[in-house]
């Protein structure tokens, strides 16, 4: 069961759903991921591309955030 919670879309939030659909086997591609962000938070296209390019910038293409961290 999941439990919404008042910040769920928040930035961190996010970064973190960003890092959950990078790390799935098999891994996804940037459109996929990005297409993902949109339908999980409704927003736009440029809105996704740009928590997108945040996630990466911040985490170095994924590689600061660990596989398996809690957040969703």
């Amino acid at each position: 069961m999941y439990k919404r919670v008042n910040d769920y879309d928040t930035i961190d939030s996010k970064l973190r759903v960003i890092t959950q659909l990078y790390n799935t086997k098999p891994a996804l591609k940037k459109d996929k991921i990005i297409e993902q962000v949109q339908l999980i938070f409704n927003i736009s296209e440029e809105d996704a591309i740009d928590e997108y390019e945040q996630w990466e910038h911040l985490s170095e293409g994924g590689k600061i955030f660990r596989k398996g961290e809690n957040g969703i």
